[in-house]
């Protein structure tokens, strides 16, 4: 994208251009735009003659060089994909995966506990140890109590993920991602990772990271291909771009 700034409309001067747009910048930036270059335009005369060249100059390089910089923004975006999946996102997804645990596992012990000081109770009130020692009968409560433990647990489990999601939702802005953290997390609500202690997200293994490390190096190897390509007429950015 090229931004451009109306300087009569902006009622800017020379000395505070650069100031203008870091303003600008931060505004798009709050919008989720990130990319593009900012020129300011001069106060248009009647007589376009009269407009010096170089104000246009900027315009006319990239128009010039939009071959180049597009084909080097492709390989750049799957590049820092690739970069934000190992370092941001996974990271992020495990964290909240290792809080989310740790909230479940105290609402199991919570309900556990008050469990347990019932059964204190009845032992004082009407005496059930001797009950629940009974060969026969003790495993028939311990199987019924489990039986009833799964789906409490997988419900705390639920109710926990579902506390955590709008807060990757927010982490997922205030980082600029384009994965959506809260739809990665959400697939690890399934039975059998909601009953096992893995912190680990799903679909992340060594598999996945072997694929995305033979990625990178194509990326890289597209690079060098661009930079063949683009020999002979090497691309100019200004100084006005922002990543």
């Amino acid at each position: 994208f090229v931004y451009l700034i109306d300087e009569a409309t902006a009622n800017l001067k020379i000395s505070n251009t650069n100031a203008i747009i870091s303003l600008w910048q931060r505004k798009l930036s709050e919008l989720g735009l990130n990319t593009g270059q900012f020129v300011v335009l001069p106060i248009m005369q009647e007589d376009v003659s009269t407009t010096p060249a170089n104000y246009f100059a900027e315009i006319d390089l990239r128009l010039a060089n939009i071959e180049h910089d597009r084909s080097y923004r492709i390989v750049e975006s799957l590049e820092k994909s690739i970069s934000d999946l190992e370092t941001v996102v996974m990271p992020e997804i495990k964290k909240n995966m290792v809080l989310w645990k740790e909230r479940s596992h105290i609402g199991t012990v919570t309900v556990l506990a008050i469990i347990a000081i019932g059964a204190i109770f009845a032992e004082i009130e009407i005496g059930i140890l001797e009950v629940l020692l009974d060969p026969f009968i003790g495993p028939i409560v311990i199987a019924a109590l489990i039986l009833i433990m799964i789906p409490i647990h997988l419900l705390i489990s639920r109710i926990q993920a579902k506390l955590i999601l709008p807060k990757l939702a927010d982490k997922q802005k205030e980082l600029n991602l384009i994965e959506n953290l809260a739809n990665v997390f959400e697939k690890n609500l399934r039975f059998s990772r909601m009953l096992l202690p893995t912190t680990e997200p799903s679909g992340w293994n060594r598999k996945t990271r072997v694929r995305l490390a033979q990625l990178t190096e194509k990326a890289k190897d597209l690079v060098q291909i661009l930079n063949d390509y683009f020999s002979l007429d090497t691309p100019t950015h200004s100084s006005n771009d922002f990543l």
